[in-house]
């Protein structure tokens, strides 16, 4: 990637909104180029930022050498189709259960890579799963945060499903902070205590990698402690398993939806 070489932005809502100011923490910012369509959202980050507003998608692909497809899925084939795709184009799909093929089949003359990013990406603490690897993909997302390469796209596609689990915590996170609340803990201190202690969770796992999780859980859940009493709960409860049975009606739906 050349510090010339526009990229332009096909869809620009909620997780473009999030995804360009970490875009834009680079040490040489890439120049952007956004679509028109979701006008109010590219508005407010052309004000923000300076960023050009393509006249169409024509004119965004004319103008673009990589372009990041982010449209909703039913919208993809109508939004790519009879539009100046050329030999030198990389075409990023950041569109869910849509596979590589698929992509591939209407921009047949480009490049076609996938990513699955989340709107941590604006404040670099998106872990993004990429497929394939392409060192011109990794250099663009790498400050939105850590880039997870997988080597085949059923991979990719399982994996990608994680980017949903990420919603999912939230939800739980805030059902921790209204209990909190319910015993007269100041609002702001239950959210920012539960955020905290979930990025310590996740810190310790990350740092520890080599131990295994179960490890990790045994030391903090001794038998007869506050903590392992809570687990036991928990698990006589099977709260854990809808967890594991939602990953997977996803990727079932997933796979449902491209017919495979």
């Amino acid at each position: 990637m050349t510090d010339q070489q526009v990229i332009g932005i096909m869809g620009v809502g909620h997780l473009i909104r999030h995804m360009v100011p970490g875009l834009l923490r680079a040490a040489v910012p890439p120049k952007l180029l956004l679509s028109p369509r979701g006008a109010e959202t590219a508005g407010a980050l052309s004000r923000r930022f300076g960023i050009e507003i393509a006249k169409d998608n024509h004119d965004l692909v004319e103008s673009s050498q990589m372009v990041l497809i982010a449209v909703r899925p039913f919208q993809l084939a109508q939004a790519m189709t009879g539009l100046p795709w050329r030999d030198d184009h990389l075409v990023v799909s950041l569109v869910a259960g849509i596979s590589i093929d698929t992509v591939q089949a209407l921009v047949p003359r480009c490049r076609v890579a996938r990513a699955i990013p989340v709107i941590a990406g604006e404040f670099g603490a998106s872990p993004t799963c990429v497929f394939p690897d392409v060192p011109d993909v990794r250099r663009l997302l790498e400050p939105t945060g850590p880039i997870v390469p997988l080597a085949v796209e059923s991979d990719f596609e399982a994996a990608s499903i994680i980017s949903c689990y990420c919603g999912w915590v939230q939800a739980l996170m805030g059902e921790v902070t209204a209990w909190l609340q319910t015993e007269n803990i100041d609002p702001d201190v239950a959210r920012h205590l539960v955020a905290a202690m979930t990025k310590a969770s996740g810190t310790v796992v990350l740092e520890r990698r080599d131990e295994p999780l179960d490890r990790l859980v045994s030391e903090l859940c001794l038998p007869g402690s506050f903590t392992g009493q809570g687990l036991d709960l928990l698990r006589d409860r099977k709260a854990f398993a809808p967890w594991r049975e939602a990953c997977q009606a996803l990727l079932e739906r997933m796979h449902k939806q491209r017919g495979s």
